[in-house]
């Protein structure tokens, strides 16, 4: 017979388990309690947002910046304005990165790390980080490229030499490439061939020859080794060129090139319209305005990397030495090409980013030391301390090995 009466234990546990539980007074509900459907509207909207500029506005430009390195302005020429504009792309990849990682969303954090790893090689070019090499080889020989603008165009005298002509003087470099060297007459108070030989004793072999022949820009090599030979490139411009001179260095044969590719032209008042331009938003007439200086200049260097880089790999000797001012920064097609098979001197042994060159307060490695594999390097370094020209010197200790 079934049992219907319970002790005063069992029914004081029996109303313990059937009592309704409290109200949670309004104030201390949760935000997600009282708007779910509010709260995960906002937080999806800017997760996706944040997922779209990633994608579209960091990444891809990235990606399209590392691939304007192999591709040639030729064929699409976006890349080569993105890869001005690495060093911001890569800083916006960064920032993301640490983003993601901060708010642990895993899938953004390892797709940007997935980018770095990707663009490594890329990275080590434009800010390499390289230790100071304490001891160099007896053998080894300074290299040193400028251009000097024409020697600033400033006078000399024996009392004051001519800032320029100190510095290399005082560099104690072995080779000297100069872009815009341009001479005056003797008989004026500049820079002159009689000035340079006077001044400058310890370089018996300089040779001075235009670009384009019988015009353009005047490239200069200073030499404590003897020159065998001399030719110019044939390289299509109305001003920029380059010139390979043979070389006896310890009796092996360096083949030099001394290169000045061609320039945007800028001026400050084009930078001045760029910056209003994009300011006002008005993206065809930025384009336009882009394409006229920026735009001919890419392509007008690119056939001239390629020019470069057929006669390279022509070249019989396994010592071959690149200088100059490529007007190109490290992730660009104009560098990427003339360096396929040689080395970069400063992303072998540099530090830092390196800037040779500014405009508007932006800083570019423009200038360049490129040699083959048969040459090693030593302390590549862009004087930042120098004030001689618009342009940075660029310096390094190279070995025949």
């Amino acid at each position: 017979m079934a049992r219907t009466e319970f002790t005063a234990q069992e029914q004081e546990a029996r109303e313990i388990f059937t009592r309704p539980l409290p109200k949670r007074s309004p104030s201390r509900q949760s935000s997600t309690t009282r708007h779910p459907e509010g709260r995960g509207f906002w937080y999806k909207l800017f997760h996706s947002v944040s997922w779209l500029i990633n994608l579209f506005l960091v990444a891809l430009p990235y990606l399209l910046a590392l691939l304007g390195q192999y591709l040639s302005p030729r064929f699409f020429l976006p890349s080569a304005y993105l890869g001005l504009a690495f060093p911001f792309l890569l800083f916006m990849v960064v920032v993301f990165l640490c983003f993601r990682l901060l708010r642990r969303q895993w899938r953004g954090f390892f797709f940007n790390l997935f980018l770095l790893i990707l663009s490594w090689w890329s990275i080590g070019t434009y800010m390499p980080i390289h230790p100071h090499t304490a001891v160099i080889p007896p053998q080894a020989i300074k290299v040193l490229s400028l251009n000097c603008q024409g020697f600033a165009y400033e006078r000399h005298t024996a009392e004051q030499p001519n800032p320029t002509l100190q510095y290399i003087k005082d560099s104690h470099a072995d080779i000297v490439c100069l872009q815009e060297a341009a001479t005056m007459r003797d008989d004026t108070p500049y820079v002159s061939t009689k000035v340079l030989s006077d001044f400058l004793p310890e370089y018996p072999y300089i040779v001075t020859r235009y670009a384009q022949g019988d015009r353009g820009s005047s490239l200069m090599l200073l030499s404590k080794y003897p020159v065998r030979n001399t030719r110019m490139l044939s390289i299509e411009s109305t001003f920029n060129g380059g010139i390979a001179y043979t070389l006896d260095v310890l009796g092996k044969e360096l083949t030099l090139y001394n290169l000045h590719l061609e320039s945007f032209k800028l001026t400050a008042e084009d930078g001045n319209r760029y910056v209003r331009l994009a300011r006002d938003a008005d993206a065809l007439a930025l384009k336009e305005q882009m394409e006229q200086k920026l735009g001919a200049a890419f392509l007008k260097r690119a056939k001239q990397a390629d020019k470069v880089h057929v006669e390279v790999i022509r070249e019989l000797t396994p010592y071959v030495l690149i200088c100059g001012d490529f007007n190109d920064t490290p992730i660009s097609y104009a560098h990427q090409r003339i360096a396929s098979g040689m080395t970069d001197a400063y992303a072998s042994s540099g530090h830092g980013v390196g800037y040779s060159f500014t405009f508007k307060h932006l800083g570019f490695r423009i200038d360049h030391i490129i040699h083959s594999r048969k040459i090693k390097s030593y302390n590549c370094k862009v004087d930042q301390e120098a004030k001689i020209s618009d342009h940075k010197p660029i310096s390094c200790f190279i070995s025949l090995e």
